[in-house]
């Protein structure tokens, strides 16, 4: 009985903290609450991505059933926008109320680095970076080399100029 009491104020405990550090809107968008990126940009980043692309990466598991599109939408603001899909039809990236989570990236030495809030209660504050090398069109995910994900840039028709809310 003990044991399930500690697990259960345990999981309280997460989830409490969760809500301290990351926001979710009625479509179950995440974003942190403070971001360090958004005062770190400059439009001189801008020389090294094309914000008029999105970038996506198909992801497709050989020993279960699990297939995963994701969708990354850069703005000039310093902003983005992830959407994951199970297919491979391109949401409305356009709605940005219901990418999975948004957040601000920062390009350093021919690196996108994306401040996301996809951590978890090993990670401080939930937030986490991700890396990835910018090459020709594509994003490269940096990652000591485990389980590199290749984003490949690609133009698609209909994107507005659509302002962040973040």
């Amino acid at each position: 009985m003990k044991k399930l009491g500690f697990i259960i104020l345990s999981l309280l405990l997460i989830s409490c903290s969760y809500k301290l550090y990351v926001t979710e809107n009625i479509a179950g968008r995440k974003e942190l609450k403070n971001k360090k990126f958004d005062k770190k940009f400059n439009v001189q980043m801008l020389e090294e991505i094309d914000v008029n692309k999105i970038y996506y990466y198909h992801y497709e598991a050989t020993d279960i059933a699990y297939t995963n599109y994701s969708y990354l939408r850069l703005f000039s603001g310093g902003q983005y926008a992830m959407f994951y899909e199970s297919t491979s039809e391109i949401p409305n990236l356009n709605d940005l109320e219901n990418a999975n989570h948004v957040g601000y990236y920062i390009i350093e030495n021919g690196y996108l680095k994306l401040e996301t809030p996809t951590g978890n209660g090993n990670t401080f504050a939930y937030r986490v970076v991700s890396k990835f090398r910018i090459e020709n069109d594509s994003l490269i995910e940096y990652n000591n080399g485990i389980n590199n994900r290749n984003f490949i840039g690609k133009s698609v028709s209909g994107l507005l100029n659509v302002k962040p809310n973040w």
